[in-house]
């Protein structure tokens, strides 16, 4: 009998999203590139999903880089638990709407739910 999925494993996202390079991303029509103080975010969208790279660099020399993929949903709405997830982890609504390519105004909305 095969086994439940559960919202905690892992989802194999298609090549075309999971595996760009920077490159990739700084090149594509479908990117965008903010600065924010001592941070560099790229987020790229596709049919598949949103994959989301960002660079922030520190007075004291340390740099940190993070990467995120998050498959397409059919509804906005079907982000909720990842966003509620998200906002518990300590995530600012701003940074989770980049993160998923969502307004900020309607990730306030699924959290208002």
């Amino acid at each position: 009998m095969a086994k439940p999925a559960t919202r905690h494993e892992t989802i194999q996202l298609p090549d075309d999203i999971g595996n760009r390079t920077v490159n990739d991303l700084l090149n594509s029509p479908n990117t965008t590139v903010i600065k924010r103080g001592n941070k560099i975010s790229i987020r790229n969208e596709s049919d598949q999903g949103v994959a989301t790279l960002e660079y922030s660099t520190y007075s004291l020399g340390h740099r940190s880089l993070k990467a995120s993929t998050a498959p397409r949903k059919e509804y906005k709405r079907d982000y909720r638990e990842d966003i509620i997830e998200m906002k518990r982890s300590g995530m600012r609504q701003k940074d989770i709407a980049f993160e998923l390519g969502i307004s900020e105004a309607y990730i306030s909305t699924l959290l208002k739910q």
